[in-house]
């Protein structure tokens, strides 16, 4: 997975809409694609993006994470927020979009690596 490319669109994203204040109620399919881009390099999986949320865990992304048989990821989900988040007041604080990536990439590598072994999948 291409660092740059996968990162820069996700903080470019972040830049395009005004999160803090009025989320987007709708996103294209390239900007979900971007959402989906970043929980995949995070380890969550093969995961479906929707509009809205069954519990207040977000404050910044209108969107919920869901699996395959549409049940809630609420880690997922918390994570997702706390990453775009993260970008969002990187750039309102005028860092470099290049420490930006490189901040948002550490908290995809950092996830990853928190993923759960699936020990059935050795078998």
């Amino acid at each position: 997975m291409d660092k740059g490319k996968v990162v820069g669109k996700f903080v470019s994203l972040a830049a395009r809409h005004n999160w803090a204040r009025k989320p987007p109620t709708k996103l294209s399919e390239d900007e979900l694609r971007t959402l989906k881009d970043v929980l995949t390099a995070a380890g969550f999986g093969n995961v479906s993006l929707v509009l809205g949320s069954t519990v207040q865990l977000t404050t910044t992304c209108p969107y919920k994470v869901v699996n395959e048989q549409g049940n809630d990821q609420l880690a997922a989900t918390g994570w997702l927020d706390i990453v775009l988040h993260h970008a969002c007041t990187g750039l309102v604080e005028f860092k470099p979009r290049g420490m930006i990536i490189n901040e948002v990439w550490e908290d995809i590598e950092q996830a990853a690596a928190h993923q759960p072994v699936h020990l059935d999948a050795c078998a």
